[in-house]
């Protein structure tokens, strides 16, 4: 599921496309924001597609095994336990996974073969050697080293994504999180899909953010400007921009959240997304006018420290 950096992040994202498109409505920006949150969940669906893939893949070495003259009754049965595996069985039976990857459109169209090398550079490499070995069992971590060897740290795999989404490369993480909790749910006997928020709070957060942002960028900009007496808001980094705004809107609009929690959240989001110098700066501007609003009483926190 996704944390609340994630959504902060998407937010910027949307918020940037919507700037850059003159002419854009509010509405379009929500839209824009909602898509691409959707887009993490369907990304964390090819990656257990693949695990699905492999259930087959497995399934085809075994029946090419079995009709050989001279084939191996020991490897024949590694990969029967192999096929038979708990987890791999609900990948491939699973009615709710099924219904959505139907549901989201999941595929690889033609980047099959990437997926089809993948999963043949595992069966020959040393890995798969050890993991169906004859003389040794099948050991419990070894779909998770698989996952982890082949798919999680695939960079052509990752260049298929990134074609697909342009904005994948940063949502990796988040859906890899997921496909690894997929994978405790299965030990704790828990539904197999994980939902892509925590709860209805978090699933609220980046749609109420984006809504309030846009409703008070006249006074930010404002008060950027009093602010800004040797530079001129117009030269001011977009990115670094809307990290002010949002942490501002987010200050005034969610009283639950801690201010510490917002500020400390936009400059992690202006370290990785904006220029070296750029942490320190939104930092000034948050803490300035921060101070500002809550001498003016616009600043109401719930719950005892937040202030």
């Amino acid at each position: 599921m996704l944390t609340r950096r994630h959504i902060r992040i998407k937010v910027l994202q949307s918020l940037y496309a919507f700037i850059q498109n003159e002419g854009a409505s509010g509405a379009k920006a929500l839209s824009e924001l909602e898509k691409s949150l959707a887009n993490i969940y369907r990304l964390y669906l090819l990656d257990l597609h693949i695990l699905r893939q492999l259930v087959f893949f497995l399934e085809e070495r075994k029946a090419i095994e079995e009709k050989k003259q001279f084939s191996s009754p020991a490897l024949v049965h590694t990969l029967g336990l192999a096929v038979s595996h708990p987890f791999l069985r609900r990948l491939a039976d699973d009615g709710d996974l099924v219904s959505a990857l139907e549901i989201h459109r999941v595929h690889f169209g033609d980047a099959s073969d990437v997926v089809r090398k993948l999963l043949f550079d595992y069966w020959q490499s040393d890995l798969a050697k050890t993991h169906f070995d004859e003389n040794l069992p099948l050991g419990e971590g070894w779909l998770k080293q698989f996952y982890g060897q082949y798919v999680a740290n695939n960079e052509d795999l990752h260049a298929v994504y990134e074609g697909m989404e342009m904005h994948w490369a940063d949502d990796l993480e988040a859906a890899q999180m997921m496909v690894v909790k997929t994978m405790k749910n299965l030990r704790q006997n828990k539904p197999l899909l994980v939902e892509l928020y925590k709860d209805e709070d978090d699933a609220r957060f980046g749609k109420e953010l984006i809504l309030k942002v846009l409703a008070d960028r006249s006074d930010w900009e404002k008060r950027l400007i009093e602010k800004s007496t040797h530079w001129d808001i117009d030269r001011m980094a977009l990115v670094d921009r809307l990290l002010v705004e949002m942490a501002l809107s987010e200050l005034v609009g969610f009283p639950e959240v801690p201010p510490r929690v917002t500020i400390n959240e936009a400059l992690d989001v202006a370290k990785s997304y904006s220029t070296p110098k750029s942490a320190a700066f939104v930092n000034g501007l948050i803490d300035s006018i921060f101070t500002d609003l809550k001498a003016e009483g616009k600043v109401q926190k719930i719950g005892r420290g937040l202030l």
